[in-house]
This record gives C-alpha cells, structure tokens and sequence, in this order.
C-alpha cells in the first residue's frame, strides 16, 4: 500500500507540473501572437476606401465656405479648381487642399482658399502663370460627381499603382479642374518622380479616364 501510495504521489506532482507546464507554453504562445499582430504603413487604400458619399459632402461644405470667403475678394468670384498634394502616405487626415476661384475683374490672378488638415485657412492672391495657368474654365458643378477618392482609386487601378511600386519616391497631386479637350470637368491626377512622370486624365462626371485628345481609354474600375 506504502508502495501504491508512492507511486500516485509521484504520478500525481507530474501530472501538475506538466499541466503547469502547458499552460505556460500556451500563454507564452498567445503573447508571442499578439506582439506579432500590428497594423502596417497606412497605404493608397486608408484614402481611396473612404467613403465616397460622406467625403463628397464634406468637400462640397467646404467649397461652400471658400465661395463664401471668395466674395470678399471679388463679388463675381467663381469656382475654378480644386487642388491637392497627396500625402506620400496617403494619409486622409493630412490633406492639405486648395480651391481657386477667379474673376472678370482681376484677368491674370487666381484667389485661393487653402484648408490645413487642422481646419485652419489661409487665402492668398497668386499669378496665373505661376499656378494652373490661364485656360481653366469655370467648373460646371453638376458634372462634378466623381469623389476624389473614387478618382484616386482608379488612377491606382489603371496605373498608378504600378508607377508607384517602379518609383517609390514618387509625388502625387489632384486637381479637379474644366479644360480641354472637350472643355469637360476632370479629375489630372500627376504621378511625379525623380526623372519621369504619369499623368491620368479622369472624367469628374462618369469616372473614365481619356488620353489627352479627349479619346477614350479602356478603364478598370
């Protein structure tokens, strides 16, 4: 029985001690787990994956204000462009963006209105040869329905993407501008390296893009 009683002793002590061991395995296991779950560089998609309709609307407020500031400069002031650098993280929350305005009365100035991701404004009166030049049209708002970031996602669909991923120290920038070919509204997103660059020519109304001649191109969505 002394003998009996020995053994389930022993038995029962290996018992605990692998159970402890177990559990001390597992936990180790789940903490390693954790510490490699992370979340990566915000890329293209933390901005092109907004939603189109809520930030549609929030760009359109602020066109409202920037009109409203416009007025101070010259009461004829109309909507001409709409302008911004992509941040090179494609960060949503650090655009900085710029609409332009001009007039009859002042034939080679642009009136811009610039919002800071803080909200913060800044208006200032700039040469037209020096930005955007002279043959920009007023912007015909009810063709304005492409967001920029459903204009973004296809430029990174049809292009850009690649462009990128070949020069990762790439410049984007956005302009929603009314010119030729076909005085239409249009979304230039420019894709700007060192020693080349990729321009993408996208319809504001209908999201497709055409080349320079105004033709249409074949357009992933």
């Amino acid at each position: 029985m002394q003998n009996i009683s020995k053994f389930l002793k022993i038995s029962l002590l290996i018992l605990l001690l692998t159970s402890a061991t177990g559990c001390s395995l597992k936990k180790s296991t789940n903490t390693t787990n954790t510490q490699n779950t992370g979340t990566s560089a915000p890329q293209a998609n933390e901005l092109t994956n907004q939603d189109s309709k809520t930030v549609q609307a929030k760009t359109l407020d602020d066109l409202l204000k920037a009109k409203t500031a416009a007025q101070t400069w010259e009461s004829n002031a109309t909507f001409y462009a709409y302008n911004f650098k992509v941040p090179q993280d494609f960060n949503p929350k650090a655009i900085e963006q710029t609409f332009v305005f001009g007039s009859p009365s002042q034939t080679d100035y642009w009136w811009t209105y610039t919002i800071d991701p803080q909200g913060k404004t800044v208006r200032a009166i700039v040469y037209k040869e020096d930005y955007l030049g002279k043959d920009l049209q007023t912007i015909s708002e009810q063709y304005w329905k492409i967001s920029y970031p459903q204009a973004l996602q296809i430029a990174e669909a049809n292009g850009g993407l690649t462009f990128r991923s070949q020069n990762p120290e790439t410049l984007v920038t956005l302009t929603l501008e009314q010119t030729q070919p076909k005085n239409w509204a249009w979304y230039i997103i420019v894709y700007q390296a060192a020693s080349t660059n990729k321009t993408i020519r996208i319809s504001a109304n209908d999201g497709k893009i055409y080349d320079d001649q105004g033709n249409l191109q074949t357009t992933i969505q």
